[in-house]
């Protein structure tokens, strides 16, 4: 596995977020962190629903000027087991510390728009480049893969089922062990959306959308069997 750390340049980047009073419970056992935000649009089903009731005048509590790459950054954060915050802003990963915003560390990539997402553990599964990496909560790559497809660029922010497994799409859809390690991948035969994103649904089906014959959304079983697909005029990630 090909791991680098290349010098890029940086531009200071205001990246202001609205701090919410939240308590972290730290989550025992394997799949999703217990916290606020784990992971890209809040859950596996992708809802995008906090827990908490909303604020009708949000209070800006702190604000962070960030390094980016190329022009911005259109990526979420999440939110570990302590507190800590995660956020990309197009190949820069930065922890942050939580209430004060100081940066804890940040591992700097190219291009990438994926949402790490945080286990129980506190182990981080993001994409970049080409790679798929598991990352320590002190920023070391300990697993994943380079070279998954040859293109450049990652969209799709991982999935951490209940059991641990992780999804993620790239070029396919992934399903990965807690470590890195390749459990199973399915190629849809044509494109996949650089910026789609698996979900899961309750009973632990995958759902993922790609551009095989101008559009498909499909259903898998944990090994990765295609239970059912449907045809459409889109391509988005599914919740």
């Amino acid at each position: 596995m090909k791991h680098l750390f290349g010098r890029r340049q940086r531009i200071g980047l205001m990246v202001a977020l609205l701090a919410l009073v939240f308590t972290v419970v730290t989550a025992q056992g394997g799949g999703l962190a217990n916290t606020p935000w784990p992971m890209y649009q809040h859950d596996p089903g992708h809802s995008g629903r906090s827990d908490f009731t909303g604020i009708n005048t949000p209070a800006l509590m702190w604000k962070r000027e960030l390094s980016y790459q190329w022009g911005g950054s259109g990526s979420g954060m999440s939110i570990g087991p302590d507190g800590t915050v995660y956020t990309v802003t197009e190949g820069n990963l930065f922890a942050l510390t939580y209430p004060d915003a100081q940066v804890k560390w940040m591992i700097d990539k190219a291009y990438s728009y994926s949402v790490p997402a945080v286990s129980a553990s506190n182990l981080l599964y993001w994409g970049f480049d080409d790679t798929f990496a598991v990352i320590s909560s002190t920023g070391q790559i300990t697993g994943g893969l380079s070279g998954l497809t040859g293109a450049y660029g990652f969209g799709s922010s991982p999935v951490i089922a209940p059991d641990g497994t992780v999804y993620v799409a790239k070029g396919a859809l992934w399903s990965w062990t807690a470590s890195g390690e390749i459990n199973w991948y399915h190629n849809f035969g044509g494109m996949v959306g650089e910026y789609t994103s698996p979900a899961l649904g309750p009973d632990g089906t995958i759902y993922m959308t790609a551009f095989a014959s101008g559009g498909e959304l499909f259903a898998f079983d944990s090994d990765g069997n295609v239970k059912w697909s449907e045809y459409f005029s889109a391509n988005s990630s599914p919740t």
